[in-house]
C-alpha cells in the first residue's frame, strides 16, 4: 500500500465515518419532533439538545434512554480524548528535557506536541460497530455545515418531514467527533515547551583564564571555543545552555592537554560559571541596591577553590560593575541589581580578599 493511500485512509478517518441518512432544512421556528426514538424507534423518555453553529437554533432530539447513553458518548469521547491529550503533551513537556538531555530544542518542541496530538491520533483509528435495532453508532442527529439537520435513521427522518410538512432529501454525513479541545495537549505542549526547556537547560558563562585558547566539553561533548580573557569585559568568554544534572565538565588546551576538570551538579533555572585556570583570580557577587529603601553594596565572595560555580542569584551585570547609587534618582521606588565581578585576589574588594587568604 502506497504512503499516499495511507495518508488519504488517515484523512478520511480523521474526517469523520460516512452515513447514509436524510437532510431536512430547518428554519428559524425549529421542529416539531414524534414521540419516538431518533434512533431505534421506541418511544422516547428523554431528550439531547442539538444547536446549529451559525445562528444557535436549538432543537431538541428524542431518544430513549438506551440510545441516549451512546448518543451521549460522542462527549464523553472528546472529554476523554482532551483529558489524555493534556497529560500526555504536558508529562511529555516535563519529562523529556530530564530523560533526553542531549535532545535540542528544534527537535524538542515538535516531540512533546506529537505527544499530544497521540489521543487524538488513537481516537481516529478506533471504530465502534453499530448495535442490532440502531440506526446510529453515537448521535443520530445533528447539524451539518450548511446548518440543515441530518438524520441518520430514514423512518424517523420521513416522521419528522411529515410532522412539518418538510422534506427529507436522501444525504450522505459525517458525524463531527473532533473537537479542537481533543488537541489541548498539543497546544499546551508548544506554549509551555520553550519555558520548561529553558528551564531545564540553564545558562553557562565560561570565561578562559589560561593563556592560551581552549575548547570546553560537557559530557565528551564540545560546546564551546574560546580564546583568553585578559581582563574583566561584559564580553569576556560565551554564554551557553547545559542540560541539569551532574555533568563532566572539561577544558582542553589546542594540544589536547586537559586543563581543567570537574563533575558539577547543573541546577534548573540557576546560573552557572565555569572558569578554568583562574589562578590568582577572585570572583563575587556584587550586589546594589537603589531607591527609598536604602542605598547600599553588598559583596559575596564565590569559593575561591573552585572552577564552576552554581550563583545564588540572577545576575543581571557580567564582570561590569553595577552603577553607582547616586546616578539613579532616589525618588524612585527602587530595586537592585547584582553584578558577578572578577579581578586579582590582591586588587579584589576586602571580603573577597580574606575569603581568598583563609583558603590559602
Amino acid at each position: 500500500m502506497s504512503d499516499r493511500v495511507v495518508l488519504g485512509a488517515t484523512i478520511e478517518r480523521l474526517r469523520g465515518r460516512v452515513t447514509e441518512g436524510r437532510e431536512i432544512r430547518v428554519g428559524t421556528d425549529g421542529l416539531l419532533f414524534p414521540a419516538s426514538c431518533s434512533c431505534c424507534g421506541e418511544p422516547a423518555g428523554v431528550s439531547r439538545r442539538e444547536t446549529r453553529s451559525g445562528d444557535r437554533l436549538a432543537v431538541i432530539v428524542p431518544y430513549c434512554s438506551a440510545c441516549l447513553k451512546h448518543a451521549s458518548s460522542a462527549s464523553t469521547h472528546v472529554l476523554s480524548v482532551a483529558l489524555a491529550s493534556a497529560l500526555l503533551g504536558m508529562a511529555a513537556t516535563a519529562g523529556l528535557p530530564l530523560a533526553w538531555p542531549e535532545l535540542s530544542f528544534v527537535g524538542f518542541v515538535p516531540l512533546a506536541v506529537s505527544f499530544g496530538l497521540l489521543p487524538v491520533g488513537f481516537a481516529a483509528l478506533w471504530r465502534r460497530s453499530r448495535a442490532s435495532g440502531h440506526a446510529a453508532i453515537t448521535r443520530a442527529a445533528w447539524f451539518t455545515r450548511s446548518g440543515r439537520l441530518f438524520l441518520v435513521s430514514s423512518r424517523f427522518a420521513s416522521e419528522l418531514a411529515d410532522a412539518n410538512g418538510l422534506d427529507a432529501e436522501p444525504a450522505r454525513g459525517r458525524e463531527p467527533w473532533l473537537s479542537p479541545w481533543m488537541a489541548n495537549g498539543a497546544l499546551l505542549a508548544f506554549i509551555a515547551a520553550p519555558s520548561l526547556y529553558y528551564l531545564h537547560h540553564p545558562t553557562l558563562r565560561i570565561v578562559n583564564l589560561t593563556p592560551h585558547r581552549i575548547e570546553v566539553f560537557v559530557d565528551d561533548r564540545g560546546v564551546a571555543e574560546l580564546g583568553p580573557s585578559t581582563a574583566e569585559s561584559p564580553a569576556a568568554g560565551v554564554e551557553i545552555r547545559v542540560a541539569s544534572g551532574r555533568r563532566k565538565i572539561q577544558a582542553r588546551a589546542a594540544s589536547g592537554e586537559v586543563v581543567h576538570l570537574d563533575v558539577a551538579d547543573v541546577v534548573s533555572g540557576a546560573a552557572h560559571l565555569y572558569a578554568p585556570g583562574a589562578v590568582g583570580v577572585c570572583f563575587w557577587l556584587e550586589t546594589t541596591a537603589y531607591g527609598r529603601h536604602g542605598q547600599h553594596r553588598s559583596v559575596a565572595p564565590l569559593e575561591p577553590e573552585r572552577r564552576f560555580w552554581v550563583l545564588s542569584e540572577r545576575v543581571d551585570t557580567w564582570f561590569s560593575p553595577n552603577p553607582p547609587p547616586e546616578e539613579l534618582d532616589a525618588r524612585s521606588s527602587g530595586g537592585t541589581l547584582t553584578a558577578l565581578r572578577q579581578a586579582p585576589c590582591v586588587e579584589a574588594p576586602n571580603p573577597v580578599r580574606r575569603a581568598s587568604t583563609l583558603h590559602e
